[in-house]
């Protein structure tokens, strides 16, 4: 597995209340190992009450904040995130805004996570089901399922951009030759992924890759690339 950091370049990411999202980490900073750290800013601010994450999928266990009680359940120390594999995912989240005695309500709020951009991803991705991370620019299914995943792609869910419009979609394969030039996969968001075949995937952004830059993450570097 091989990530490539750049630059600082913060990520920008719109939690609304009581709703579902799944995001897809567009930077790294590596000081920070836990959860809490991590979301530091969004724990803490006045119009949060409750924060959700599930470290694997919806239905499949979640770590509570309540603001409140300034509590977590389970205990979230039991999770730490590992630098070697925890960007190489997407993951879920909710939030719940605080209801005021006045019954006004914060619809969303905005938090910015500061860190390196991700430039460069190699990694594997494996038969079933997957939580595909995509930190790159909008980019056509065409440019990354079709020419990469072809033999062993099953189905891809998740949130697109369809011209000016973002649209939630489940596209089969059978499907894929018909769409594969009108979606795009939106930066920054996550995606449900399933394959048949283990498949070795890298991606990256060439443009920035050919330049000389200042920072530089490896993990297991690819020989011959660095």
């Amino acid at each position: 597995m091989s990530i490539k950091l750049y630059k600082n370049n913060p990520q920008n990411i719109k939690f609304n209340h009581n709703s579902l999202i799944q995001i897809s980490f567009k930077v790294i900073d590596k000081t920070k190992i836990n959860i809490i750290d991590l979301f530091k800013n969004l724990l803490e601010h006045d119009d949060l009450d409750k924060f959700i994450f599930y470290p694997y999928a919806p239905g499949a266990g979640a770590f509570i904040y309540n603001k409140n009680t300034d509590k977590w359940s389970p205990d979230i120390n039991e999770f730490k995130i590992n630098i070697d594999n925890f960007y190489l995912n997407s993951y879920f989240f909710k939030i719940f805004t605080k209801k005021y005695e006045d019954n006004s309500q914060r619809s969303y709020i905005i938090f910015e996570l500061s860190g390196l951009e991700i430039i460069y991803i190699h990694t594997t991705i494996y038969n079933g089901l997957n939580r595909f991370t995509w930190p790159f620019i909008d980019t056509f299914l065409n440019d990354i399922l079709y020419h990469n995943l072809e033999e062993s792609f099953e189905y891809i869910n998740g949130f697109f951009k369809e011209d000016s419009r973002t649209v939630s979609k489940l596209v089969l394969k059978n499907q894929l030759d018909d769409l594969k030039h009108k979606l795009k996969l939106i930066s920054g968001n996550g995606y449900n992924l399933k394959l048949k075949n283990n498949i070795s995937f890298e991606y990256g952004n060439n443009l920035v890759l050919n330049e000389l830059f200042k920072y530089e993450f490896n993990i297991n570097p690819i020989k011959g690339f660095v």
